[in-house]
Protein backbone atom coordinates (compact mmCIF):
# COMPACT_ATOMS: atom_id res chain seq x y z
CA UNK A 1 0.00 0.00 0.00
CA UNK A 2 1.34 3.44 -0.94
CA UNK A 3 1.57 5.96 1.84
CA UNK A 4 0.11 9.42 1.50
CA UNK A 5 2.50 11.95 0.00
CA UNK A 6 4.39 13.33 3.06
CA UNK A 7 6.18 16.04 1.11
CA UNK A 8 4.00 18.94 0.10
CA UNK A 9 5.62 21.16 -2.50
CA UNK A 10 5.08 24.84 -1.96
CA UNK A 11 4.49 25.71 -5.58
CA UNK A 12 3.77 23.38 -8.48
CA UNK A 13 5.47 25.82 -10.88
CA UNK A 14 8.72 24.58 -9.33
CA UNK A 15 8.13 21.50 -11.46
CA UNK A 16 8.32 23.44 -14.72
CA UNK A 17 8.80 21.04 -17.70
CA UNK A 18 11.85 22.92 -19.00
CA UNK A 19 13.43 22.78 -15.55
CA UNK A 20 12.78 19.03 -15.44
CA UNK A 21 14.37 18.72 -18.90
CA UNK A 22 17.50 20.55 -17.70
CA UNK A 23 17.59 18.37 -14.57
CA UNK A 24 17.48 15.09 -16.50
CA UNK A 25 19.85 16.35 -19.20
CA UNK A 26 22.34 17.33 -16.49
CA UNK A 27 21.85 14.01 -14.70
CA UNK A 28 22.51 11.95 -17.84
CA UNK A 29 25.40 14.09 -19.08
CA UNK A 30 27.02 14.25 -15.66
CA UNK A 31 26.69 10.47 -15.32
CA UNK A 32 28.37 10.05 -18.71
CA UNK A 33 31.07 12.55 -17.73
CA UNK A 34 31.79 10.71 -14.46
CA UNK A 35 32.09 7.38 -16.28
CA UNK A 36 34.24 8.96 -19.00
CA UNK A 37 36.53 10.59 -16.44
CA UNK A 38 36.91 7.30 -14.56
CA UNK A 39 37.71 5.43 -17.76
CA UNK A 40 40.18 8.11 -18.82
CA UNK A 41 42.16 7.59 -15.63
CA UNK A 42 41.72 3.88 -14.94
CA UNK A 43 41.13 2.26 -18.35
CA UNK A 44 42.23 4.62 -21.14
CA UNK A 45 42.43 1.78 -23.68
CA UNK A 46 38.61 1.75 -23.98
CA UNK A 47 38.51 5.42 -24.97
CA UNK A 48 41.02 5.19 -27.82
CA UNK A 49 43.71 7.74 -28.69
CA UNK A 50 44.29 10.37 -26.01
CA UNK A 51 43.54 13.37 -28.23
CA UNK A 52 40.18 11.94 -29.29
CA UNK A 53 39.33 10.95 -25.71
CA UNK A 54 40.14 14.48 -24.48
CA UNK A 55 38.04 16.04 -27.25
CA UNK A 56 35.10 13.80 -26.31
CA UNK A 57 35.57 14.64 -22.62
CA UNK A 58 35.76 18.39 -23.31
CA UNK A 59 32.68 18.31 -25.56
CA UNK A 60 30.77 16.36 -22.94
CA UNK A 61 31.92 18.92 -20.37
CA UNK A 62 30.53 21.80 -22.44
CA UNK A 63 27.19 19.99 -22.71
CA UNK A 64 27.23 19.47 -18.93
CA UNK A 65 27.86 23.20 -18.47
CA UNK A 66 24.99 24.12 -20.80
CA UNK A 67 22.57 21.89 -18.88
CA UNK A 68 24.02 23.24 -15.62
CA UNK A 69 23.46 26.82 -16.81
CA UNK A 70 19.80 26.12 -17.59
CA UNK A 71 19.15 24.31 -14.32
CA UNK A 72 21.01 26.92 -12.26
CA UNK A 73 18.98 29.66 -13.96
CA UNK A 74 15.77 27.94 -12.90
CA UNK A 75 17.16 27.30 -9.40
CA UNK A 76 17.89 31.02 -8.94
CA UNK A 77 14.71 32.22 -10.67
CA UNK A 78 12.48 29.92 -8.62
CA UNK A 79 14.50 30.35 -5.41
CA UNK A 80 14.93 26.57 -5.21
CA UNK A 81 16.56 26.71 -1.79
CA UNK A 82 13.29 27.98 -0.30
CA UNK A 83 11.40 25.00 -1.71
CA UNK A 84 13.82 22.63 -0.01
CA UNK A 85 13.76 24.46 3.31
CA UNK A 86 9.96 24.71 3.42
CA UNK A 87 9.26 20.99 3.16
CA UNK A 88 7.84 20.93 6.68
CA UNK A 89 6.97 17.23 6.59
CA UNK A 90 10.68 16.35 6.48
CA UNK A 91 13.02 16.60 9.48
CA UNK A 92 15.12 19.74 9.43
CA UNK A 93 18.36 17.79 8.99
CA UNK A 94 17.03 16.20 5.78
CA UNK A 95 16.08 19.61 4.42
CA UNK A 96 19.51 20.97 5.31
CA UNK A 97 21.34 18.02 3.71
CA UNK A 98 19.18 18.38 0.58
CA UNK A 99 20.05 22.07 0.39
CA UNK A 100 23.78 21.44 0.91
CA UNK A 101 23.92 18.67 -1.71
CA UNK A 102 22.00 20.66 -4.35
CA UNK A 103 23.96 23.86 -3.70
CA UNK A 104 27.30 22.03 -3.67
CA UNK A 105 26.55 20.37 -7.01
CA UNK A 106 25.52 23.67 -8.58
CA UNK A 107 28.69 25.36 -7.29
CA UNK A 108 31.25 22.60 -7.92
CA UNK A 109 30.25 21.52 -11.45
CA UNK A 110 31.46 24.70 -13.22
CA UNK A 111 34.55 24.91 -11.00
CA UNK A 112 35.57 21.40 -12.06
CA UNK A 113 35.11 22.28 -15.74
CA UNK A 114 37.19 25.43 -15.34
CA UNK A 115 39.99 23.53 -13.59
CA UNK A 116 40.10 20.96 -16.39
CA UNK A 117 40.06 23.55 -19.17
CA UNK A 118 42.76 25.75 -17.65
CA UNK A 119 44.84 22.75 -16.50
CA UNK A 120 44.92 21.21 -19.97
CA UNK A 121 45.88 24.51 -21.56
CA UNK A 122 48.64 25.09 -19.02
CA UNK A 123 50.23 21.70 -19.70
CA UNK A 124 50.14 22.46 -23.44
CA UNK A 125 47.21 20.25 -24.47
CA UNK A 126 44.76 21.74 -26.95
CA UNK A 127 41.16 21.70 -25.73
CA UNK A 128 38.90 20.67 -28.61
CA UNK A 129 35.12 21.07 -28.33
CA UNK A 130 32.74 19.88 -31.06
CA UNK A 131 35.79 19.44 -33.29
CA UNK A 132 37.03 23.02 -32.85
CA UNK A 133 40.06 23.93 -30.72
CA UNK A 134 39.40 26.53 -28.05
CA UNK A 135 41.76 29.50 -28.12
CA UNK A 136 44.32 29.48 -25.30
CA UNK A 137 43.45 31.82 -22.44
CA UNK A 138 46.53 31.16 -20.34
CA UNK A 139 50.24 30.68 -20.75
CA UNK A 140 52.10 27.40 -20.36
CA UNK A 141 52.87 26.39 -16.79
CA UNK A 142 53.08 22.62 -16.55
CA UNK A 143 53.50 22.61 -12.74
CA UNK A 144 50.38 24.65 -12.07
CA UNK A 145 48.51 22.87 -14.87
CA UNK A 146 49.23 19.50 -13.27
CA UNK A 147 47.94 20.80 -9.93
CA UNK A 148 44.75 22.09 -11.57
CA UNK A 149 44.19 18.75 -13.33
CA UNK A 150 44.69 16.89 -10.05
CA UNK A 151 42.16 19.28 -8.47
CA UNK A 152 39.73 18.55 -11.30
CA UNK A 153 40.15 14.82 -10.69
CA UNK A 154 39.52 15.10 -6.94
CA UNK A 155 36.62 17.48 -7.44
CA UNK A 156 35.16 14.90 -9.84
CA UNK A 157 35.27 12.36 -7.01
CA UNK A 158 33.50 14.82 -4.68
CA UNK A 159 30.83 15.43 -7.33
CA UNK A 160 30.40 11.68 -7.82
CA UNK A 161 29.96 11.30 -4.04
CA UNK A 162 27.35 14.09 -3.99
CA UNK A 163 25.50 12.45 -6.89
CA UNK A 164 25.53 9.19 -4.91
CA UNK A 165 24.03 10.96 -1.87
CA UNK A 166 21.41 12.53 -4.14
CA UNK A 167 20.49 9.17 -5.69
CA UNK A 168 20.35 7.54 -2.26
CA UNK A 169 17.87 10.19 -1.14
CA UNK A 170 15.78 9.65 -4.29
CA UNK A 171 15.59 5.92 -3.66
CA UNK A 172 14.84 6.51 0.04
CA UNK A 173 11.91 8.74 -0.89
CA UNK A 174 10.65 6.38 -3.57
CA UNK A 175 11.05 2.98 -1.91
CA UNK A 176 10.99 3.71 1.84
CA UNK A 177 8.79 6.78 2.23
CA UNK A 178 6.83 5.86 -0.91
CA UNK A 179 6.18 9.53 -1.62
CA UNK A 180 5.91 11.46 -4.88
CA UNK A 181 9.35 13.12 -4.97
CA UNK A 182 10.63 11.03 -7.89
CA UNK A 183 7.34 11.19 -9.77
CA UNK A 184 7.35 14.98 -9.38
CA UNK A 185 10.65 15.06 -11.27
CA UNK A 186 9.48 12.86 -14.14
CA UNK A 187 8.08 14.43 -17.32
CA UNK A 188 4.31 14.38 -17.41
CA UNK A 189 2.02 13.74 -20.29
CA UNK A 190 -0.50 16.45 -20.80
CA UNK A 191 -4.03 15.34 -20.12
CA UNK A 192 -6.49 17.14 -22.39
CA UNK A 193 -9.11 19.16 -20.57
CA UNK A 194 -12.65 18.01 -21.00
Amino acid sequence: MTRQHPVEFIDRSFRHPVRILFHWALALLLGAQIIDGWLFIYDPVILGPKAEALAYHATLGVLVLLAWLGLTGFWLWERGWLHLLQLDSLPIWQRQVALIVHAALLILIPIEGLLGWLGLQMVGTAVVVFGFPLPPVTSLNSGLGSILLAGERYLGLVIAALVTVHLTAVFYHHFILKDEVLREMLPRRRVPRT
